[in-house]
């Protein structure tokens, strides 16, 4: 399968620069002044140095990868609980913002609403098994009567056919920018921008399915990078590709996992700068990702 590109927002996101010249020893006097680290990439620009210190930048990385990855129907499930939230008229729709809510409306219930949403949520047969299909967009504001914030301005569809001969397809794309105060789920609660897409296979119920993660999303505060992340037959528990994290100078740390899968490690970069030999992304957080297998796997 390919993979698409996601120089685009990395471009609009992360800060370029240049490599020090040789002989700027600035890095080194730090180290031996202060017994810092000091910046090992450096830019003209000074306050565009990387400002992770060594101990820190595998905590920001694993504190990163922390979240997992979203799961639309949770999202789905909330942002329907807001649209029930209002009245016949404001916003006017069972699981949408009705014509009210364009120049905006405060429901009977306290509830404000303005722009427009829909979700579309279809399950069923198919001729040869089984669909859900869950279509989500908004270019919207609510606020709850306790004062809570959601807002939405992008798209999010997922897909899963569950053939009766076992196998299984599935992708979820997320693009945009969406919150909700009041979410339980930590993408969502923290709010999250940018583009994400999950493509998952498998041939039998009985057979590992493949499970491909491709991306960049900001959560917060943190600005996370999935560069082909898959897991295969060959490779179960450990995945193969990268991934990248956004340092506050703007600056992206890159981890590229071994091709065979047999480590969590990997040399640490930024641009073409080696940072570190090796930075291991911390078991339970790549097991955390891949369980997200699991999670498409079970019957909903």
């Amino acid at each position: 399968m390919s993979s698409p590109s996601p120089a685009l927002l990395l471009a609009l996101l992360a800060c370029t620069g240049t490599t020090a010249p040789a002989g700027d020893d600035t890095g080194a006097a730090a180290t031996a002044d202060s017994g810092d680290p000091g910046p090992r990439y450096t830019v003209d620009d000074p306050g565009l140095q990387l400002q992770w210190t060594a101990e820190e930048r595998s905590d920001r990385i694993a504190d990163a990868l922390t979240a997992g990855l979203p799961d639309p129907f949770r999202v789905m499930n909330e942002l329907s609980g807001l649209y029930g939230a209002g009245d016949e008229f404001c916003p006017g729709a069972e699981n949408a913002m009705g014509e009210g809510a364009i120049l905006g409306c405060t429901a009977s219930t306290g509830t404000f609403y303005l722009g427009i949403g829909t979700i579309q949520f279809h399950e069923g047969d198919s001729p040869d098994g089984f669909e859900i299909s869950l279509y989500m967009m908004g270019d919207m504001e609510i606020v709850t009567a306790e004062g809570e914030r959601a807002a939405v301005g992008g798209h999010w569809t997922t897909f899963k056919h569950d053939r009766m001969d076992g196998a299984a397809i599935f992708e979820m794309l997320f693009e945009g920018s969406w919150s909700w105060e009041g979410s339980t789920t930590p993408w969502y609660r923290d709010g999250m921008s940018g583009w994400l897409d999950i493509i998952g296979e498998r041939e039998t119920r009985e057979s590992t399915p493949d499970l491909w993660v491709d991306g960049v999303v900001g959560v917060g505060d943190q600005y996370i990078a999935f560069y082909g992340l898959q897991w295969n037959e060959t490779c179960p528990d450990l995945p193969t590709g990268g991934v990248g994290v956004r340092d506050p100078s703007g600056h992206w740390y890159r981890v590229d996992l071994p091709e065979d899968c047999s480590s969590p490690c990997g040399p640490l970069m930024v641009g073409d700068e080696l940072i570190e030999d090796e930075i291991c992304l911390p078991m339970d957080v790549v097991h955390d990702l891949a369980s997200y297998i699991t999670g498409w796997r079970e019957e909903r």
